[in-house]
């Protein structure tokens, strides 16, 4: 090869690269040398880091990030369309730029803004020798297959304990709601050592249950900084982050469940009861833990939004975003694949997927994959989510004359007029008294104008409801009776190569405007729990929604009357009240 020739093919070559680069919005940084700092760094601290070096710590430059995007104008967010997760990548790309005044970057910003792809997410890139993330690891409180094998049920409240217990200089978490006594004294107990803790919980949760007035007593007896959170819709995360200064000791937790006894504990809502009933088991729910100083970092970032105490930011407030992307073990953080095996996307609302996590996050992986489909859903009631599946579906049977799709979800909810499961059955509800509803054919279901008898049949089959063991009941022991309830909990999706999993929110409108944390994994093993936590709940599901609104009219199913622990059921845009 002559020295023109290899020239050239270098140059295409570095062409391409920048091209490819560009595409999935990967930008370069460069390390710090050293441990960031918790909040001590002043703003003029964080600009003479950046003015000494290329480099700036994740701390400092999320805590510029914070200063920039604050509202200001009467507690107003005063650029709308500026989006938060582009100033990062600016950032991460150019250190120095965070010497730029307010208005500087703003103005950048909103030129960014008017060539936005709004599916394309921000990669954060790990410091040299680190990758984005290890030891990922899920947990389970239900029987669900694994490598074709099936589990027992694992204990999650031993997950979060553990995951609290081995806190070393910092800990924060945000969760809707917290009754587990325990877990407030491990909280408590890292405080008294010196570290640094921080609680979120849902101000209105802790105003109407006194078992959480009493875990925020005891954490604000015990020096535990407690933040009840007032926001516009739900306060819904369940999530930790720990050690975010650390390269080696930052990791992070993500939950379908709360921190309750409901959600969490393997006895169920009749932990003291003797003996205890078969029908007293925690809601179905699931753990992620994972080694990450970039997303503990994230995530520290975003509970300071909510949390402070810098900010204390609610509904509107919260700055619109994009979403990020952070390489697992063995990915090569500067890859030009803009979807690596081994890697997570991650947002957070209100503001996250450009206020769209239903059609640009979700909606978004649906159309772009193909293959099989499984969903476990507390509640689904978004009608973007619905549409996408739909043209799913439509594509499925017209390339390989079936679609291979199963869903379970919790039987109440499943049931409600508002719920997709139900109209991807081609059914209707109808109210006839209080406490008895009808269900008819509905002709004008996108499911039934779209697909043919047959392959509507063949959906019908495979949308499921939870196994009888799952529900709300009155139970008899030792001549009392008791109220116990338990729920499908989860929110999980696997299409294709990637799952949802670790994630709060539920597929709806509702969530878009709740603080809730969406992780979307291409990861096969990711994809493997989902799919073995659908295939126990299929194989043990009592019946299809289309049978059990059959049994219904028959006058042989459940009334509603199980809905009545749950507030506001009926109503699409607070049915997440869980």
């Amino acid at each position: 090869m002559g020295y023109k020739n290899l020239v050239r093919r270098f140059f295409i070559f570095g062409i391409l690269f920048l091209f490819a680069l560009q595409s999935c919005t990967t930008l370069p940084h460069k390390s710090a040398a050293t441990e960031s700092s918790l909040t001590e760094s002043s703003p003029s601290a964080v600009r003479q880091t950046a003015q000494a070096s290329d480099s700036i710590t994740l701390t400092d430059m999320f805590r510029r990030v914070r200063e920039v995007i604050a509202p200001k104008e009467g507690g107003k967010l005063v650029h709308k369309k500026v989006a938060e997760s582009e100033l990062i990548s600016i950032f991460q790309s150019n250190p120095r730029r965070v010497n730029e005044t307010d208005a500087a970057l703003i103005s950048a910003l909103e030129s960014e803004a008017q060539q936005r792809d709004i599916t394309k997410h921000v990669r954060l890139i790990p410091p040299k020798g680190q990758w984005g993330y290890s030891e990922l690891k899920y947990y389970v409180n239900h029987p669900y297959y694994k490598n074709g094998k099936l589990q027992r049920a694992g204990n999650i409240l031993k997950v979060w304990r553990d995951f609290i217990q081995k806190t070393e200089k910092s800990l924060v978490l945000n969760v809707y709601d917290f009754d587990l006594e325990d877990v407030a004294q491990d909280l408590v107990q890292l405080a008294r050592r010196g570290v640094k803790v921080r609680v979120g919980i849902d101000r209105n949760v802790i105003t109407h249950r006194p078992e959480v007035q009493k875990v925020a007593s005891i954490l604000e007896a015990g020096g535990v900084a407690l933040v009840r959170v007032n926001p516009v819709a739900l306060n819904h995360q369940k999530v930790a982050a720990r050690d975010w200064e650390s390269f080696d000791k930052a990791a992070v937790l993500f939950s379908s469940g709360n921190l309750t006894q409901s959600c969490l504990g393997p006895e169920g809502d009749l932990k003291n009861v003797r003996p205890r009933p078969r029908e007293s088991i925690p809601n179905a729910n699931h753990v992620l833990t994972m080694k990450s100083y970039i997303l503990s970092n994230l995530v520290a970032h975003e509970l300071a939004k909510t949390l402070g105490p810098e900010l204390y930011l609610r509904g509107a407030q919260y700055p619109l975003t994009g979403a990020y992307q952070v390489t697992g073990p063995g990915v090569n953080p500067q890859t030009l694949e803009a979807y690596p095996e081994k890697s997570v996307i991650i947002t957070f609302t209100p503001g996250g997927g450009y206020r769209a996590i239903n059609k640009n996050i979700l909606g978004h992986m649906i159309s772009m994959t193909s293959g099989p489909v499984r969903m476990v859903q507390f509640a689904y009631s978004s009608e973007l989510v619905a549409e996408a599946l739909l043209q799913r579906a439509q594509r499925e049977f017209q390339e390989n004359s079936k679609f291979d799709f199963y869903s379970v979800g919790d039987t109440p909810f499943a049931m409600q007029g508002w719920s997709q499961f139900l109209k991807m059955s081609g059914l209707k509800r109808e109210q006839t008294e209080v406490g008895r509803a009808r269900f008819y054919e509905d002709s004008e279901s996108i499911w039934s104008k779209n697909l043919s008898a047959s392959q509507l049949e063949q959906v019908r089959r495979r949308v499921r409801v939870a196994p009888e063991l799952y529900g709300n009941r009155r139970v008899r022991v030792a001549g009392q009776s008791y109220l116990v309830s338990s729920k499908i909990h989860h929110k999980l999706m696997s299409t294709g190569d990637f799952a949802v999993v670790g994630t709060s929110f539920n597929f709806s409108k509702g969530a878009e405007t709740n603080n809730e944390q969406i992780l979307v994994f291409r990861d096969p093993n990711m994809v493997d729990m989902v799919n073995g936590v659908a295939r126990y709940f299929v194989e043990t599901s009592a019946r299809s929604v289309m049978e059990e609104a059959q049994r219904r009219n028959a006058g042989l199913g459940s009334t509603d009357e199980e809905l009545n622990l749950i507030e506001d059921a009926f109503d699409p845009e607070v049915e997440l009240s869980d």
